[in-house]
């Protein structure tokens, strides 16, 4: 975000080739958003009345953070609890089953919702390290093609795109390798966490 928005309290006043948008308290589409995001929420007292820099990037941090790892781990929970007694559209009559057996549907069924669930869900999408380095390496053709125009504000902030990726990869590389060098120690490895697993969130 500071490519394009400038923190409150800096000398300048509305935008700047290092920040064209200027304020994020100041930019008429970010309140329009917040608005939205405010009245969407379970809890609207979670978030601020007012939007500002800090808490624009708070909020898109924990959306990121929910789309990628917390999504991915209950992906993985609802691998482990895809049964016929918990998984179905329709169950058998009450009749059909003694007292000691929990009721379920029929194999049928059961089938039938998985083969759904795995249709819409498990189409392949972009891996989450790779595809931001690709983003990165983007943004660099971007800037030497600005800076070949003559477009030198441009390829500026090109360049800072691309060290933002760049330093995004470097950090999510660094918490796939602790993640890793951890559950060499743990007798049930944990990865559902790791960034070489997750993937690029379609939403986002």
């Amino acid at each position: 975000l500071s490519i394009f928005y400038r923190r409150a309290g800096a000398a300048e006043t509305g935008g700047t080739a290092e920040s064209p948008l200027g304020l994020v308290e100041e930019d008429t589409e970010a309140l329009a958003f917040w608005n939205t995001a405010r009245t969407a929420s379970i809890a609207i007292d979670t978030l601020p009345a007012k939007v500002d820099f800090d808490a624009l990037v708070d909020y898109l941090a924990t959306s990121i953070f929910y789309s990628t790892a917390v999504h991915e781990l209950l992906g993985s929970v609802n691998f482990e609890v895809s049964l016929p007694t918990t998984t179905n559209g329709r169950i058998h009559a009450r009749h059909l089953f003694p007292k000691d057996r929990p009721f379920q549907c029929t194999v049928q069924d059961w089938y039938r919702i998985l083969c759904v669930t795995a249709a819409t869900t498990l189409l392949p999408v972009p891996m989450l390290i790779p595809e931001m380095q690709r983003a990165a390496e983007g943004y660099a053709s971007a800037a030497t093609e600005a800076r070949t125009s003559g477009h030198e504000a441009a390829a500026a902030r090109h360049d800072r795109c691309a060290g933002v990726y760049l330093e995004f990869v470097r950090g999510l590389t660094s918490v796939a390798d602790e993640i890793e060098a951890a559950n060499e120690t743990r007798e049930m490895p944990f990865g559902s966490f790791n960034p070489r697993r997750l993937e690029v969130s379609v939403s986002l």
